[in-house]
């Protein structure tokens, strides 16, 4: 496989098409390079690509392009910029995989459905972070990390996934049609108390049921008075019909209660959700610490044996997803829409 600099500034998907003639290996394998965000989404798209004999997936991130305008950045933005000065030429053999941020929701609210653009492959849900949140792989990786059982806790990962999505279901749709319809300096700051509340929410400890959970209250009563703000400015703008009619386009493409997170921010709910698993996970590190202490007359390197061998949940959360790969809804379309793609017809 060339290298970037050997393609000069612009790499173009004929260009991959050609270097795959040179096969070191003599095979007739297609080579598909993908351009991805950053080195995490490396990671994640590595992981999520379809395995199809014949076809190989050659991951990049935008700060390996050797670019026209000399700068190194990575990111969506990055991406698209390389394909504007045509630096990066998409094609069947160069490909980007990146994060949708809005884009699922705007394209509800613009079009009453979501399309697809040529060689460039969305997650659907906000963001690859979005996709690891995947409840029942979360439960069973606290598990792992913890050797506890899920059912001695007040709520698990899972339940606590659930609770939130439902509570966040009004507002995303409010917000996602809200941004779209009217003026950023109108609706922008009920975005930031969104955030915030996300943010907030990171706090809960997991001493008490959810539902009683004075975090969780709070978190409910923050997002009803942003509901309370944006369906007031619908009714005041008179945007009563246009909303409705970007609901029944949500509720064709199946976004729900139960799936609700997955529109959320993902990098924001994704820290409050390992925030509040993380907590619990260092007491329980803590206690078997102490444990060992008191079996073993407080011996310093059994300790810190079980305080190296003791992963971080998020990190656990992340790499374990990789292993396992769990199905996950909205972006089950994009893995099958490369697979259809790219498998010998």
């Amino acid at each position: 496989m060339l290298s970037d600099s050997e393609y000069g500034f612009v790499i173009s998907s004929d260009d991959i098409q050609k270097a795959s003639m040179f096969n070191i290996d003599g095979s007739d394998r297609v080579t598909v390079l993908v351009w991805v965000e950053s080195r995490e989404d490396k990671r994640f798209w590595r992981a999520c690509l379809p395995k199809i004999e014949g076809v190989h997936f050659d991951l990049k991130i935008a700060s390996q392009a050797t670019a026209s305008d000399e700068k190194k950045a990575n990111g969506c933005t990055r991406l698209l910029a390389l394909r504007a000065i045509g630096d990066l030429i998409p094609g069947h053999n160069l490909i980007f995989c990146l994060d949708s941020d809005e884009r699922f929701l705007s394209e509800l609210y613009r079009a009453g459905g979501v399309s697809t653009e040529a060689h460039i492959y969305y997650t659907n849900v906000y963001s690859i972070e979005n996709a690891i949140l995947h409840g029942a792989h979360a439960d069973r990786v606290f598990e792992a990390v913890t050797a506890c059982s899920i059912r001695e806790l007040h709520y698990c990962p899972s339940q606590f996934l659930n609770k939130v999505s439902a509570a966040v279901y009004n507002t995303v749709l409010l917000l996602a049609f809200s941004l779209n319809s009217f003026d950023y300096s109108l609706v922008g700051k009920f975005k930031r108390d969104f955030l915030a509340a996300i943010a907030n929410v990171g706090a809960m400890d997991l001493e008490t049921d959810i539902d009683d959970s004075v975090v969780f209250l709070g978190f409910k009563a923050a997002l009803a008075e942003i509901n309370r703000e944006l369906v007031l400015n619908i009714y005041n703008c008179g945007a009563e019909q246009q909303y409705s009619n970007f609901m029944v386009s949500v509720s064709d493409e199946l976004v729900n209660e139960a799936n609700a997170y997955l529109f959320v921010r993902g990098h924001d709910l994704f820290n409050s959700f390992v925030r509040v698993f993380e907590t619990v996970n260092k007491k329980l590190k803590r206690d078997e610490v102490s444990l060992v202490a008191q079996l073993h007359n407080g011996a310093r390197d059994m300790m810190n044996a079980v305080r190296n061998e003791w992963a971080e949940f998020g990190g656990a959360l992340k790499y374990g997803f990789y292993a396992a790969t769990p199905p996950v809804p909205f972006f089950e379309r994009t893995v099958n829409r490369i697979k259809t793609d790219y498998s010998p017809r």
